[in-house]
């Protein structure tokens, strides 16, 4: 009863501007209470609110109609009405509309309210909207539908009653069905008969998109954007389309029933804030396609021009990396150890220099007792056992015999280390290593680079706004051979981390990409994005909420991705050795000098 009264005299006064005193009439009453029970039991599912419009070419006065039986109604309805006419109907005046009810005598009528929505976009083009034929039926009511459709609006029911019937016809349109794809032809649906409608209104506003009967959805894609389109060339000159992407798309094509016309639009491209446009995104703007996929990183300003479905995937954005610099010639002799072994190692050789330049300063008795007879060149012979030079003449006490075994195992052990780690040095591909962070690149003043939609997101990021540059697709080649090789390029790339790891199991054998360890961003949302009012969104959400929740899009996007790459340790180079694995040589050398001196105190004991 909500508009009931209302609708009594809103159509009546379309009925050739009759007067009030034939709101009775039985046509009038019939249509208005059809009008009431839709917007009370169907438009209030969908809103909260409803607006009625209708044309402003019958002049009236509703605060002389308006009674205090008619607020009683208002009162007790289950959504709130807001009155319009198609001169009163601002954009900035109301939200967009979700769910109206278009009041009209004429397809002039309709004209008047149609030019005037279409004009301030105030419709929403997933709405639901019941056009009301006050007069009855008119012959124009396929063009009706095709106006809405042109709009992408297809929830679209019209009503009417002929004189001479006793009830209600609802009619609307199903765009895609088994003979035509874009049919505006109306067709019936349900009737008012005595007081009811004959089929339950829950399916008074058709399901349009679940069946598209194999209608062609136009879906443009890069030519290659690997791992989420992957294009294959066949013998026979066509090509074969995979990819994350690609199978997404393909598995809601089969639910939602329609064929797949691809468009292949070279690079990626980009959509800048002023609206140019270049690639697949910019078949959207033209309306050229319908969709496009590929891996798009939801952007905001993109939302401006075109819609998005909602996001399906979040994905981490990484930075290439140049490698780290090559070590130098020194930096390899002296890599085995770290420093603090080698100042201990040369502190040990140190000290048997010292002991023989103060022995060479005493008498010869006591460079006999302990360098042994005839024995000459004792810095030569020191140098020789160190480099594994077999001694031709041993000290004749058994204390210098004992030192001399315990430095010679103690040589033989740092020397033989020395060569293992030299020689695997040599075999490997040790160098110094690369950025680990990002604020490690800012301190060595890298320059941040991304293609020109990627640029978008970068930019965003305080701390390397300053410093981020758009690479252009022609320069791609040579900055990518340039990052792979040259480690004096102060430079990072930033792309989506499984598109490197892609790239990198594509190369195995070849120079890998390297990958800074810091994530730019770790939750990038990935989007659909269709043209503006595009039909088949809604659908689209639906279907890739069922797939997000089955695990479909994240096993989609790592089933080309060898997982073991994504948790793989980093080959192990050759290390520095340290203090802590050294000490074992040092005990050795350690227990030989114990043994010697207790030996020594033996020895000169017993001459005493």
């Amino acid at each position: 009863m909500k508009v009931l009264i209302y609708f009594i005299f809103l159509i009546s006064r379309h009925i050739s501007c009759l007067t009030i005193e034939s709101v009775t009439d039985e046509l009038t009453i019939n249509l208005t209470l059809a009008v009431d029970e839709i917007i009370s039991n169907v438009l209030s599912q969908h809103s909260s609110s409803v607006v009625l419009i209708s044309p402003d070419n019958c002049k009236y006065d509703f605060k002389d109609f308006t009674n205090h039986q008619l607020m009683k109604a208002f009162e007790k309805a289950k959504v709130s009405i807001l009155f319009e006419t198609s001169t009163s109907i601002k954009s900035e005046s109301i939200d967009p509309i979700l769910c109206g009810v278009f009041t009209i005598n004429s397809f002039d009528d309709f004209l008047e309210i149609f030019r005037k929505i279409s004009e301030n976009n105030i419709i929403r083009h997933d709405g639901y909207f019941l056009i009301v034929l006050a007069n009855g039926k008119i012959p124009e009511i396929e063009m009706i539908f095709k106006l809405f459709w042109n709009i992408q609006v297809y929830n679209v029911n019209i009503m009417y009653q002929q004189k001479e019937n006793r009830f209600v016809t609802v009619k609307p349109f199903m765009p895609f069905n088994k003979l035509n794809c874009n049919d505006t032809s109306a067709i019936t649906v349900n009737k008012f008969v005595k007081g009811k409608f004959v089929k339950n209104l829950k399916y008074f506003y058709p399901q349009k998109m679940r069946n598209l009967h194999d209608c062609y959805v136009r879906v443009a894609v890069a030519n290659s954007a690997p791992p989420f389109v992957i294009e294959k060339k066949l013998s026979n000159g066509s090509s074969e389309l995979s990819g994350q992407d690609i199978s997404m798309i393909k598995t809601i094509a089969e639910y939602l029933n329609f064929k797949i016309n691809y468009s292949f639009i070279g690079h990626e491209g980009y959509l800048l804030e002023n609206g140019s446009a270049v690639g697949p995104l910019k078949t959207l703007i033209d309306g050229d396609s319908d969709l496009s996929v590929t891996n798009w990183w939801m952007i905001p300003v993109r939302l401006k021009f075109l819609d998005s479905t909602a996001p399906y995937l979040v994905e981490p954005v990484a930075f290439n990396i140049p490698p780290g610099q090559d070590l130098t010639a020194f930096e390899k002799l002296t890599f085995p150890f770290s420093t603090g072994s080698w100042i201990l190692i040369g502190s040990c050789y140190l000290i048997g220099i010292l002991v023989i330049f103060i022995v060479k300063r005493c008498s010869d008795d006591v460079q006999n007792f302990v360098f042994g007879l005839n024995v000459r060149h004792n810095y030569l012979n020191m140098f020789s056992v160190f480099m594994g030079v077999s001694t031709s003449i041993l000290p004749g006490r058994n204390f210098a015999r004992f030192l001399l075994m315990m430095f010679l195992i103690y040589s033989l052990v740092v020397r033989s280390i020395y060569q293992g780690i030299f020689f695997l040095l040599l075999q490997s591909n040790r160098q110094h290593k690369e950025v680990q962070t990002i604020d490690e690149m800012i301190e060595k003043d890298f320059t941040f680079y991304a293609y020109p939609g990627h640029y978008q997101i970068i930019s965003k990021f305080d701390k390397i706004r300053d410093r981020s540059v758009i690479l252009e697709f022609q320069d791609v080649p040579s900055f990518i051979k340039r990052i792979k090789t040259d480690a004096s390029f102060k430079a990072a790339h930033a792309l989506s981390y499984l598109e490197l790891i892609y790239k990198n199991q594509q190369n195995m054998s070849g120079l890998q990409l390297h990958i800074c360890k810091e994530f730019l961003t770790s939750n990038i949302p990935v989007v659909v994005y269709t043209r503006k009012k595009f039909y088949l969104l809604n659908a689209l959400n639906k279907k890739l909420d069922i797939l997000k929740a089955a695990g479909l899009t994240e096993y989609w996007n790592f089933q080309p991705i060898n997982k073991r790459l994504l948790t793989l340790k980093e080959i192990e180079l050759p290390k520095v050795l340290t203090l802590n694995h050294m000490l074992g040589s040092f005990y050795i050398l350690f227990l030989g000098i114990l043994i010697s001196f207790a030996v020594f105190m033996l020895e000169f004991i017993h001459c005493i």
